[in-house]
């Protein structure tokens, strides 16, 4: 069985992220006690290995049974490892790789989402979703986070939070565009990483496709 650091390690590069560091930036986590977990194997409380497990797309309960079973003294580990004959397969599926006007048809909360055929090209994940659909990344609006043409992933279904990556879409404009959500006094603004390109205020003609989940690296 994996350890806690080394579950978490994992999530860590499955989300595309080349250090510790940058992981904890991104996702707002108190970057001296990831550290430690994933590079000394401490295992912190059960509250923030729940955060750990939200953020980096980690099944809860897998995370604190395999806490627990680390934490668990030398004679009553054999009752953790009676309960798991082994570690199931990850199940990948493929789903649709769509272009920028692709992804700038479909509608957040309609029927419209992609569906099998819409794409000539897929990809696979081991992510689970109805509606879950793949795009590259086009330009360099937002590095040094996201390159060109790196593959990420977006789910539609999610209900989008300040400080997300999204995909969203102006009515009037064919194509989709990417951009990190925030929020200042109420008002919802797009924004770039790449300095060079300035914050845009979030209009009533525009609407969030779906919130990217991962980046997907090919080796």
């Amino acid at each position: 069985m994996k350890t806690v650091a080394q579950k978490i390690r994992d999530a860590i590069n499955r989300k595309g992220f080349s250090t510790v560091k940058e992981c904890a930036q991104t996702l707002s986590l108190p970057y001296e006690l990831l550290r430690k977990v994933v590079g000394e194997d401490h295992i912190p409380k059960d509250e923030q290995l729940l955060i750990y497990a939200r953020k980096l797309g980690i099944d809860p309960k897998d995370l604190l049974f395999t806490a627990y079973h680390q934490k668990a003294p030398a004679e009553f580990k054999e009752f953790f490892e009676k309960k798991v004959i082994r570690e199931a397969p990850v199940a990948y599926n493929k789903i649709p790789l769509l272009s920028w006007v692709q992804a700038g048809g479909f509608a957040s909360g309609s029927d419209q989402y992609p569906y099998p055929g819409v794409s000539e090209e897929y990809v696979e994940t081991d992510l689970q979703g109805k509606y879950l659909f793949a795009m590259r990344v086009s330009g360099d609006s937002m590095e040094p986070l996201f390159f060109g043409d790196e593959i990420i992933i977006i789910d539609p279904e999610i209900q989008p939070q300040p400080g997300d990556y999204c995909i969203i879409k102006k009515d009037q404009e064919e194509e989709a565009t990417f951009k990190q959500l925030k929020k200042y006094r109420g008002v919802w603004v797009l924004h770039p990483l790449n300095p060079k390109y300035e914050d845009q205020e979030m209009s009533k003609e525009m609407r969030v496709v779906g919130k990217v989940i991962r980046k997907q690296k090919d080796f």
